[in-house]
């Protein structure tokens, strides 16, 4: 048993999100107002829910349970729970360990280039 969130959207999309051994377990909701010209607004309201299972170093996984853009009148409920009975992830993302590591060295070889030691 875990650490989950349980989630509603308008009273019908129930899901509890969570998993045994997660690292991170996050509810984002985000609000973006952009201009594309002048007379043209791109409002966008979207909920996001993942995590982050840690296997080893430089080998994450990420994990989606939601990601929905919402309107004008939308309710959310969030609870916070304790529970065995979980939502399966809508999406599993996990990198080669491999490039990972080769990505974070570069990254830091550019940075002591620029930075010094």
């Amino acid at each position: 048993m875990g650490i989950a969130f349980e989630i509603a959207i308008n009273d019908e999309t129930k899901i509890v999100a969570g998993m045994e051994e997660i690292s991170v377990l996050s509810f984002i909701l985000c609000y973006h107002n952009a201009l594309r010209d002048k007379n043209e607004n791109l409002d966008s309201i979207e909920l996001q829910v993942g995590g982050l299972l840690h296997h080893a170093r430089h080998d994450d996984e990420h994990l989606d349970w939601i990601k929905r853009h919402l309107k004008i009148g939308d309710e959310i409920k969030i609870r916070v729970v304790e529970s065995s009975d979980l939502t399966q992830p809508i999406a599993r993302r996990r990198q080669d360990p491999k490039l990972v590591e080769k990505a974070q060295r570069k990254y830091y070889e550019n940075l002591k280039q620029e930075y010094g030691e």
